[in-house]
């Protein structure tokens, strides 16, 4: 990250004043979430409040045995409308069955 910061700090004295200011990057990944969770994650909290996101993955893991998030062969069988009726648009629906695909063909790694 300092890499990046000194980048940055140089690039432009007003950044480089508001990162004196904020202070060093703290944020830290969850590591207990793997790759695909964390994305479908942030596919819901899109364009949306924390409780408004967070109403919509319960209902979404409501969907499959357990209340847990799908496994990615289960996302991409899961009827679109069942999807919509969670509350997901039908964008934010293709791009959660993109994730389970991409992550059934390796694209997206696994949690190591």
């Amino acid at each position: 990250m300092t890499d990046a910061l000194r980048h940055l700090r140089r690039g432009d004295p007003v950044m480089a004043q508001l990162i004196r200011r904020a202070g060093p990057f703290v944020l830290k990944p969850d590591r207990s979430r793997s790759p695909y969770e964390s994305l479908l994650r942030a596919v819901a909290h899109q364009q949306l409040t924390g409780k408004a996101a967070s109403t919509i993955l319960g209902r979404f893991c409501a969907l499959y045995e357990g209340n847990r998030y799908p496994l990615p062969a289960e996302l991409v069988e899961t009827p679109d409308e069942q999807l919509r009726a969670a509350g997901f648009s039908r964008a934010k629906a293709a791009s959660l069955k993109d994730i389970a695909a991409k992550t059934l063909d390796g694209t997206i790694p696994e949690r190591r």
